[in-house]
């Protein structure tokens, strides 16, 4: 592992460091600690609710995967041990410390 003079008050030596660690390869998918994005959504349901001229909106929280507009999903079992079919129309998010 190189080491990098770093000076905190001119910032001399930042850049180097920068450009190396951009160089690095990501070790989320290798950690197990996350799924990837193409695996199924696990979204944790805060709240539903019917907003008029809107319709059903879900409030929760995403776990895994990755969600995106238009993408097709499942939500858990109905009555008859099936599972509902619906497909996202749009994301808004708010972040969380």
């Amino acid at each position: 592992m190189p080491h990098f003079l770093h000076f905190q008050r001119h910032w001399e030596g930042v850049e180097k460091l920068k450009e190396f660690m951009s160089m690095l390869n990501s070790r989320i998918m290798i950690s197990g600690l996350f799924k990837k994005p193409s695996d199924p959504v696990e979204f944790l349901i805060d709240g539903i609710y019917q907003v008029t001229g809107v319709g059903l909106v879900i409030a929760g929280t995403l776990r895994e995967a990755q969600l995106s507009p238009t993408r097709p999903c499942s939500l858990g079992l109905t009555k008859q041990a099936a599972q509902a079919k619906f497909v996202v129309k749009s994301i808004h998010h708010k972040r969380r410390p």
